[in-house]
């Protein structure tokens, strides 16, 4: 009798805590389900053109104590997609840049958000602001590239086995002078598997492209070689045809 007195003595207790364990795991569940709902209903909204709710909703949600990176990505995310939709450039930086600060944020969200603003800074965002709008100084089209630089950088980091986002940062580092670094980037693109005709001939150009900067010109022609001996499709509607470059 006084052995069973000593095991349900041991058993309670354990029962009571795996009881409020389960219920502290529930509640948890409900309000990240809480905060999924209010987000698709603020992301209904901006589909809806329905701006001012949609951000009073996501501004509320923002403000909310206790919520976890998970949730906090997922609510500025959803922020960055509305400021993208009412063309708030320097607020959608913003996001995309608490996103990308942010240690629990997933990879996904993480690679939106620096392309977001890789995008924001590249050649083509540089030309237009220094040369067609003419709201650009020479120091800030020297920021922006080393801006865009990072971020391409870090989206490789995360994205190592993601030929398009390698082939991005080869590109940057061809615009900003760095041959090595382009070269190393195209030829871990090179290495993937599964590359389109597109793909590779961005790849393989792009390392003649790392050999012209650094004056190799027999380099160079191997590698157009090479690209054109693989007989690709690489026409497209928009956009140059490496094959083309190469002949």
């Amino acid at each position: 009798m006084a052995s069973r007195q000593i095991v349900l003595k041991s058993v309670v207790p354990a029962l009571v805590f795996g009881a409020f364990v389960f219920t502290l795991q529930a509640a948890d569940t409900n309000a990240a389900l809480a905060v999924k709902a209010r987000i698709s209903a603020a992301e209904k909204q901006v589909r809806e053109k329905n701006y001012g709710d949609a951000e009073k909703a996501l501004l509320a949600l923002e403000r909310e104590k206790g919520l976890d990176d998970a949730a906090k990505s997922l609510v500025f995310r959803q922020l960055m997609v509305l400021y993208g939709a009412k063309s708030d450039a320097a607020k959608r930086a913003a996001y995309a840049r608490k996103i990308a600060d942010l240690p629990g944020a997933s990879v996904q969200h993480k690679t939106e958000a620096l392309s977001a603003l890789a995008a924001m800074c590249n050649f083509g965002s540089r030309f237009n602001g220094y040369y067609m709008e003419l709201k650009l100084s020479k120091k800030d089209l020297e920021r922006m590239e080393k801006e865009e630089l990072g971020y391409r950088g870090e989206l490789a980091r995360l994205n190592p086995s993601n030929a398009a986002i390698h082939i991005a940062l080869g590109n940057a580092c061809i615009e900003a002078g760095d041959a090595a670094r382009a070269a190393s980037a195209f030829e871990a693109a090179l290495t993937m598997g599964k590359l389109s005709d597109i793909q590779q001939g961005d790849a393989l150009i792009g390392l003649a492209n790392a050999a012209l900067l650094k004056g190799d010109r027999a380099a160079a022609i191997k590698h157009c070689r090479d690209l054109v001996g693989r007989n690709l499709n690489t026409a497209q509607r928009y956009g140059t045809n490496p094959s083309a470059q190469a002949v």
